[in-house]
């Protein structure tokens, strides 16, 4: 049936909604491709130009495409197959056929973690580190390798040793943006990057909508870290509601653009994320103890300026106001606090915390 399944997708303009209006009149893709050209136009669902197409497509050599696919590294599976992930069988909007590079999913426990392409420092921070933190207990992390959080959510994954997924608005032999192409291999080797969009396919903006489905599909929880008020990533999280799956916000300052999304969600009923084991407890799994690396810290002049800093960024000004420390003295507690990974220089005389 995969090689049915395959020819069906395969064919001009025959996408999603066309495919599924079929499967509610023909059992299976095998039945498509028997069916006669009146068969085909009795069922209203396709025109004349539809048929045409359908009838050329007969004349393609199955074999040699399939070899074409195998050549490029690229599997693909159908529903029904054993290797069809369990997570999207239950929705009547699951994609008939997924091509993919490295593996798919199986039954872990998984986040998606989505946000702005935009995003700050803040942001950065605060998706790399949940999802390395994700990635050390075996929990997946499923996203979309868009610039910005999904971005730095896989490379945090990564980073802690996990499973990370990403489902591309393109077909799966092509890399957007572009200049993920080093994220996209080490995606390949760490989890896997999947699509239902025929290999080759461009990443085009229609396309988006309907990859977000399968990420909220593939995921437990779905986590926004930064979004505005009005934003891609809230296609998605209206996708997780339909599903009932839970979401996850990031709070943030009512003064910031990239916030608004996510202090939106939680007013309506979000969880409010604060500590990766909001997550923890909330997927079952066991809590990460909470360890004090940095030597400094038993120091008093050390702790008093490392309590002043925090994920957004504090200028040194700031810092030397509410503690009437020395400039020098403060700089000093700052470059050993920073070598010692407590806390990150973001620009010029700013600081944030480390998680």
């Amino acid at each position: 049936m995969k090689n049915y399944w395959y020819w069906l997708v395969s064919v001009s303009d025959m996408w999603f909604d066309k495919i599924r209006k079929l499967m509610e009149i023909f059992d299976n893709p095998k039945d498509v491709f028997f069916a006669s050209e009146k068969e085909l136009l009795q069922t209203g669902v396709l025109n004349i130009e539809d048929v045409a197409k359908i009838m050329a497509s007969k004349e393609v050599n199955l074999d040699e495409k399939l070899k074409e696919l195998e050549d490029k590294g690229i599997k693909f599976t159908c529903y029904g197959e054993v290797d069809y992930p369990d997570k999207l069988k239950k929705y009547e909007d699951k994609p008939y056929v997924l091509f993919y590079k490295g593996d798919l999913p199986k039954n872990n426990k998984s986040v998606a973690i989505i946000g702005s392409r935009s995003c700050s420092s803040y942001g950065r921070e605060i998706s790399e580190n949940i999802a390395k933190e994700l990635g050390k207990v075996g929990v997946d992390v499923i996203s979309g390798m868009a610039r910005g959080i999904d971005s730095y959510a896989h490379i945090g994954c990564i980073k802690g040793g996990g499973s990370t997924y990403a489902v591309l608005g393109s077909g799966v032999d092509v890399c957007y943006p572009r200049e993920n192409i080093g994220l996209y291999t080490d995606i390949v080797t760490a989890g896997g990057v999947i699509s239902e969009y025929l290999p080759g396919d461009e990443a085009l903006a229609w396309h988006f909508p309907y990859r977000n489905r399968i990420i909220s599909m593939l995921s437990d929880v779905i986590l926004v870290v930064e979004a505005k008020e009005k934003s891609g990533t809230w296609i998605t999280v209206d996708y997780a509601l339909e599903y009932g799956k839970d979401v996850f916000a990031v709070p943030g300052r009512v003064t910031d653009v990239l916030s608004g999304g996510c202090n939106k969600l939680i007013k309506n009923g979000a969880f409010p994320y604060t500590e990766i084991n909001d997550l923890m407890e909330h997927l079952g799994v066991k809590k990460n103890k909470k360890i004090i690396k940095n030597k400094f810290l038993l120091e008093k002049d050390f702790e008093v300026v490392y309590s002043l800093l925090c994920l957004y960024p504090v200028g040194v000004e700031e810092i030397v106001q509410k503690t009437d420390m020395d400039i020098g003295k403060v700089y000093e507690i700052l470059i050993k606090l920073q070598i010692d990974g407590a806390i990150e220089e973001v620009y010029s005389g700013h600081y944030i915390k480390k998680l």
